[in-house]
């Protein structure tokens, strides 16, 4: 393996390898060969990491908590990050902002200046997420289920809230029996329709959504025919 001229070290995914120049002088940037090898080692925590679904693999995009955080998946859809990308970008790759917050987490006092996008410079909560990350790795997503009356005092239907402290896909699943007498709708915190249902005659109507900087979902069921039948509905989210 061959990290190529004047890298200090590289990390190779596909191997589990580091490679570390035998050169002891601190780097272009100061950092020294412990701080050059913590960067290394964060890319390879991230390489044994689940990504939340339908996000890139977490050595691009970043691990789960962390990427939720700095708030990646806004980012990237504003064009402000650059996930994966080594050459042009390289300055704006989440994946290489995480490594480097990763050593940076582990050596406080380098006087190693950020060299990424500003945006992605951590603080204590990104140096949380990352411990977090490492020592409690995601391990998917759970299931919440919900069971109430189909009607509020309101008249308008079940409304619940969820929170969603992860970005990435959450799904709604009502009874495959509830397909023809409910229309299920998923909704902001600010009252925007997300998805709905649209009375879908398929039995077991599925909606699913991409969680993207909501900390909060709320969603409404409204019964078409008769109310006041209990309604179970489970809830998948990061």
């Amino acid at each position: 393996m061959d990290c190529g001229y004047g890298a200090a070290a590289c990390y190779y995914p596909d191997e589990d390898g580091v490679v570390l120049s035998g050169d002891e002088a601190p780097a272009d940037d100061g950092a020294s060969r412990e701080f050059v090898l913590a960067h290394e080692y964060g890319h390879h925590v991230a390489n044994h990491r689940q990504s939340v679904a339908p996000f890139p693999a977490a050595i691009d995009w970043g691990t789960p908590r962390w990427s939720s955080h700095e708030q990646i998946c806004r980012a990237d859809r504003r064009g402000a990050v650059f996930p994966g990308d080594e050459e042009d970008n390289h300055d704006r790759n989440p994946g290489e902002a995480l490594a480097e917050a990763f050593a940076c987490l582990h050596f406080p006092r380098s006087g190693v200046e950020w060299g990424w996008a500003r945006s992605l410079r951590p603080d204590a909560a990104a140096f949380e997420a990352i411990r977090e990350d490492t020592l409690n790795p995601w391990l998917g997503r759970m299931s919440i289920r919900l069971r109430g009356p189909a009607w509020s005092a309101s008249r308008k239907g079940l409304i619940r809230a969820v929170p969603t402290p992860l970005d990435g896909r959450v799904s709604l699943l009502p009874a495959a029996a509830l397909s023809r007498s409910f229309r299920l709708s998923l909704w902001s915190p600010a009252g925007q329709i997300l998805r709905s249902s649209r009375g879908d005659p398929t039995p077991g109507p599925r909606l699913d959504f991409t969680v993207c900087g909501q900390s909060r979902l709320q969603f409404l069921l409204l019964p078409k025919r008769r109310p006041g039948t209990p309604v179970p509905l489970l809830v998948e989210r990061p």
